[in-house]
């Protein structure tokens, strides 16, 4: 059993070779190989981004500090989107609720942001105009009354 584990030794250091340098850890070939450094230099990630209040039936506009190169909205029916150009999106509030909204740029990076969509406010409360009351004072013989409008 001795001579099975030495003599499996070396192909397991070549296996692990192959693969750290598959990886691009210590190999000669990875560093070489501009595709593999164009595909490690675009790793896609995703980051979170804050949430975003919208009011039904109103309008936002989100600029993008990055050049968007695809949007994506999780539910048209609670938001819609419009890109503007590369850096601007209009954000529309169509109902109550949340999604989400996901931005890629050129550098593999997708955003995800949370959209929620809130009712419109009620109208502020119209001033109360003081009642003006009108009176006339009526008088019959001895007798004085007055009345109010």
């Amino acid at each position: 059993m001795r001579c099975a584990a030495i003599a499996t030794r070396p192909a397991a250091a070549a296996l692990a070779a192959l693969l750290l340098a598959m990886a691009g850890v210590g190999g000669r070939a990875h560093a070489a190989d501009p595709a593999a450094q164009r595909e490690a230099a675009v790793a896609p990630r995703t980051e979170t981004a804050p949430p975003l209040t919208l009011v039904v039936n109103k309008s936002a506009i989100l600029r993008l500090e990055v050049a968007a190169l695809r949007i994506s909205v999780g539910n048209p029916a609670v938001a819609d989107i419009t890109p503007i150009n590369s850096r601007e999106i209009i954000l529309l509030g169509k109902s109550v609720g949340t999604t989400n909204l996901i931005v890629w740029d050129k550098s593999g990076v997708a955003t995800v942001r949370d959209l929620v969509v809130t009712p419109e406010p009620p109208p502020p409360p119209k001033p109360v105009a003081p009642v003006e009351r009108d009176s006339v004072e009526v008088i019959k013989g001895l007798n004085k009354s007055t009345l109010e409008f």
